[in-house]
């Protein structure tokens, strides 16, 4: 990918507050709301969540392995001898890649909205990209 000096320095200083989901398949009440509470766990507050690794290095938040610590490169913190690692910045912009998205329900949409108000309280710039005309 080209990019203009200006836009590859702003990605050295924000790329970490940068978060892309790439959804996939067909979007039903149980699957977005599990999208909901994965993107409400990224808006916790660093002190309110557990947060240890397991053995392949995994983040595991409130007992979860759910996602990998990004903070550091993708890389697990090795300063650390213990089984601790710090949690990625909370999102100031938050990417939903509907592309691979066959179709969704109507409670899908509202979980949607759920997600964009939790942006909006959080101050967090929401983009939706790959929507199909069909899903329009």
């Amino acid at each position: 990918i080209e990019r203009s000096l200006d836009a590859s320095n702003w990605l050295d200083v924000h790329a970490d507050r940068i978060q892309i989901l790439v959804l996939q398949n067909y979007l039903f009440f149980g699957n977005a709301s599990s999208i909901l509470t994965y993107i409400e766990s990224m808006f916790e507050e660093e002190e309110a969540a557990t947060t240890v690794c397991d053995d392949d290095g995994r983040l595991m938040v409130n007992g979860r392995s759910n996602y990998h610590a990004v903070g550091n490169g993708g890389n697990v913190d090795d300063d650390h001898d213990d089984d601790t690692c710090s949690l990625p910045p909370m999102p100031s912009y938050l990417v939903l890649d509907l592309t691979l998205v066959t179709g969704m329900d109507t409670s899908t949409v509202d979980i949607f909205q759920d997600i964009k108000n939790l942006c909006v309280l959080h101050n967090c710039k929401l983009f939706v990209s790959g929507l199909s005309v069909r899903l329009k």
